[in-house]
């Protein structure tokens, strides 16, 4: 009776570890479909800064918008491969988000084709939540993930419409421009 008892519960062990394990491979595999994706974008990245303006003042912040990829992959590497952070590390710095104007027409479809790859990835994450293992205890936040996704979505689709450059203009309540 003993023996039968031991072997049921190492089945039982050995079968829930298994499940487990598949569940969190999918989720890995997933995870480093986005890291790939992620620096799939690196060509069009580098695309887009040899067509921009080096005359004008103000350009588009590429270090920054290189450096917050760099954050969210580091974190998505940290998933995968479970490296701690450690303290006064980079994934700690908030994100830029702010990276300036796009000038030329060749630069903003470069930008632009980033902001769709950037968004195509949502689905991504999506089905990685999906498959995340609910019994671990350390998980990764995909809701902080997608809000750092949205953070350099965002960044890039206003410097697509040339805020910093064109200053918005409000209707005059009262005066000459008002009639």
């Amino acid at each position: 009776m003993r023996k039968l008892f031991i072997s049921i519960a190492l089945l039982l062990l050995t079968s829930t570890n298994t499940f487990a394990f598949k569940s969190n491979l999918a989720e890995t595999d997933t995870l480093k479909h986005i890291l790939y994706e992620l620096n799939a974008v690196n060509p069009l990245i580098a695309d887009a800064q040899r067509k921009r303006d080096k005359q004008s003042s103000e350009s588009f912040q590429y270090r920054c918008l290189i450096a917050d990829l760099g954050i969210i992959k580091h974190g998505i590497r940290s998933a995968i491969y479970g490296v701690k952070h450690l303290p006064n590390h980079q994934g700690y710095r908030p994100l830029c988000g702010e990276y300036g104007y796009v000038g030329i027409v060749g630069e903003s479809k470069n930008i632009q084709m980033l902001v769709n790859e950037i968004q195509n990835i949502g689905s991504l994450l999506g089905k990685a939540q999906r498959e995340q293992n609910k019994s671990q205890l350390k998980r990764l936040n995909y809701d902080f993930l997608r809000g750092d996704l949205d953070t350099v979505i965002s960044g890039l689709q206003h410097a697509l419409m040339g805020a910093a450059k064109h200053k918005r203009r409000f209707i005059p309540l009262r005066g000459k421009g008002a009639q």
